[in-house]
């Protein structure tokens, strides 16, 4: 597939006017962290931050370099690129729970209901995207990635927890998930591999000379192939009927399943961008809105462009924090938090590039 992309990237190159072509190369990288309940930092150390009410963390790093050809009608590149993905969706009690533990504090005696579900995949491989213009006013992007992943981890778990005296007790705790590694049998496996692509695809219109709307959709499509992926399925029960050695009858917990191997598909998390703008000559300002597993990032902001290239910043309501950015020619900068003490951010990004044209 690259090969003949490769082929079409030298055969379209002619063809462009040769007024306003440009051969290029490029290196970026991104890191984005969002941590809803707890300080990012405290994920990494014994969650000793405060608490707060949240569903999901996330983070999504990437990695890519290659070449660029910029014509009056397109911009094509092809690319090497490394990314890392990792969702975690739980309960507000299964949260509460491993704060406490991670503080040595004991658990309140109620019930508690327990959802832990991840989805994680460390991937390498090419890239090929191109934006062109559809009309006088519509631009299209599109976007293919081809790669081959591991680090796999994708499956639930599930079920209820009471605390008394003496304890945390499971009941009917269910677990069903696909790994690279066995946390819960401890056995000894050969870490699966996987292959897959991913399709990002990009719409801009200039309704006027001051205003455009567009509509970004990453992941849009997404598939990984995992070939014999280990995965355990099990389910624990309070119910299970025992004798102890005096003959009395107790009732303890069991945890019963399976493990095995199979071919499964995971897929990336699908992160939406909308965005209205409005440009004059020396400033821009936008409305966006980033959507990024039913979470809204939404934001407003405002660009200045000189000589000396674009400084830009924008303020994120919901989660009250600040971007700022840079962006020239050939360098581009760009940093947000919550807090200005980055060890107590739960939102934390930042994105570099370097670029250059011949």
């Amino acid at each position: 597939m690259i090969k003949y992309m490769k082929i079409i990237l030298l055969l379209i190159s002619p063809f462009a006017s040769a007024n306003n072509k440009e051969w290029g190369t490029y290196i970026n990288a991104k890191g984005f962290f969002y941590s809803e309940s707890i300080p990012i930092k405290s994920l990494f150390n014994k969650m000793d931050g405060d608490l707060e009410q949240g569903r999901f963390i996330y983070t999504h790093n990437s990695v890519e370099s290659g070449i660029s050809y910029t014509s009056n009608f397109y911009t094509a590149t092809l690319g090497y690129m490394s990314r890392y993905d990792y969702l975690i969706r739980y309960s507000e009690d299964a949260i509460f729970l491993l704060h406490r533990k991670g503080n040595d504090l004991d658990a309140p005696i109620r019930d508690y209901n327990l959802l832990l579900q991840g989805n994680r995949a460390k991937s390498t491989g090419k890239t090929f995207e191109l934006n062109f213009n559809a009309s006088t006013n519509i631009t299209l992007m599109l976007k293919g990635s081809w790669f081959k992943s591991q680090d796999l981890l994708d499956g639930i778990i599930s079920g209820a927890l009471t605390s008394d005296e003496t304890g945390l007790e499971y009941n009917n705790l269910s677990l069903n998930y696909t790994y690279d590694q066995d946390l819960v049998f401890g056995r000894s496996i050969v870490e699966p591999g996987g292959k897959g692509m991913a399709m990002d695809a990009g719409l801009k219109i200039q309704l006027s000379d001051a205003i455009s709307l567009s509509l970004s959709s990453y992941d849009l499509y997404s598939k990984i192939k995992w070939d014999q992926a280990p995965f355990t399925i099990a389910h624990q029960n309070t119910d299970t009927v025992m004798f102890d050695d005096q003959g009395m009858i107790s009732v303890k917990p069991s945890l019963s399943g399976f493990y095995g191997k199979d071919n499964i598909i995971q897929r990336f998390t699908t992160r939406n961008q909308y965005e209205a703008t409005y440009t004059t000559a020396t400033f821009s300002y936008w409305v966006k809105d980033e959507v990024i597993a039913s979470e809204h990032f939404a934001q407003l902001g405002t660009r200045y462009t000189s000589t000396y290239g674009n400084f830009s910043t924008a303020f994120y309501p919901a989660q009250q924090a600040l971007e700022l950015g840079y962006k020239s020619d050939h360098i581009a900068v760009l940093l947000k938090s919550d807090n200005l003490d980055f060890n107590k951010a739960k939102l934390l990004a930042i994105e570099t590039g370097i670029s250059y044209q011949w």
